[in-house]
């Protein structure tokens, strides 16, 4: 590619769409040399620039250009940062998406210009009342935390999720109160069921240690089973955690298993900030914005092609 030689994908369509993806197999080498020698992929609506895959032992570039772009219209005018804040969704933003069918609500995060579903939450409430209302209002899940800020003793009560076929329940979190350790990890089943007497206590973490030191927690939840007076309990798997100081962020790793998109609060100086671990990086969760879809979600956030040699 030496004289004026172009390789172009182009999407005209202004509405949506993706401009198609250009693939260069070579088997020995690549030359884009000088200035109108270009490779490039284009999309003119609000959709992706097509992606470019070049597969060559050497790619020589000179000059010439390599390039994924959106070219849909990104001039906004906009009255001040409140609403350029509003209107946009950043990185780390969340977003929630209220079902017009059952009115339940489902949280979302923005890691770099895509939308996860949160796959264990985090509530905020300001009364202990409202714990019985969540799961009214929102897509609940076993292991999802509710975080109470009670004035009274000056500090963030934390209450985890627990659902099954017998009902729910929310059950307060201490996670230094390790009742019982397990020599394997799939010795926690024995400990779920249905029990007269349950082995353990509501609230009580029993933790499983691997061979390199990291550490697997369950926190034991019981709900009442009809009018028998039995009791349903099980080893919930804590996949959010509590933290007190920002330093113990970066070491979490070393001492939890943690999943991919687990939760962090840092409780610092009685201000709340969240974070979620996204492959390998915490993500510090900013604003929430409220939709009716995610289509709607998605148009606000700007998207890119992908380029890969």
């Amino acid at each position: 590619m030496e004289k004026a030689s172009k390789i172009i994908s182009k999407s005209n369509n202004v509405n949506s769409g993706k401009a198609g993806t250009i693939t260069i197999n070579a088997r020995k080498n690549i030359s884009i040399i000088g200035s109108d020698t270009s490779i490039s992929t284009s999309n003119s609506g609000d959709g992706k620039g097509g992606d470019i895959f070049i597969n060559s032992d050497h790619l020589l570039i000179k000059n010439g250009i390599i390039s994924s772009e959106s070219l849909f219209t990104n001039y906004y005018t906009l009255k001040s940062i409140e609403e350029l804040n509003k209107y946009f969704i950043s990185t780390g933003d969340i977003v929630v998406i209220t079902n017009k069918e059952t009115n339940k609500k489902t949280q979302y995060v923005n890691t770099s210009n895509n939308l996860i579903k949160m796959q264990k939450n985090i509530y905020y409430i300001d009364n202990i009342n409202e714990l019985s209302s969540l799961n009214n209002n929102f897509n609940l899940s076993t292991g999802d935390f509710a975080v109470y800020e009670n004035s009274l003793i000056g500090k963030a009560q934390i209450y985890v999720y627990m659902q099954n076929y017998r009902g729910y329940s929310w059950t307060i979190l201490n996670q230094d109160n390790v009742a019982a350790q397990l020599n394997d990890l799939s010795e926690i089943v024995y400990y779920n069921g249905e029990f007269v007497k349950p082995p353990y206590k509501s609230g009580d973490i029993i933790e499983y240690i691997a061979s390199d030191g990291k550490k697997t927690q369950f926190i034991y939840c019981h709900t009442q089973v009809g009018f028998n007076n039995n009791i349903f309990a099980q080893g919930v798997k804590l996949t959010n955690f509590i933290i007190n100081n920002i330093n113990e962020l970066y070491t979490l790793n070393n001492k939890y298993a943690l999943s991919n998109h687990s939760n962090v609060i840092l409780n610092d100086n009685k201000i709340l900030n969240h974070y979620i671990y996204d492959n390998g990086k915490w993500l510090q969760l900013q604003k929430t914005h409220y939709y009716d879809n995610i289509y709607d979600a998605y148009n606000q956030i700007a998207q890119t092609g992908t380029i890969q040699i």
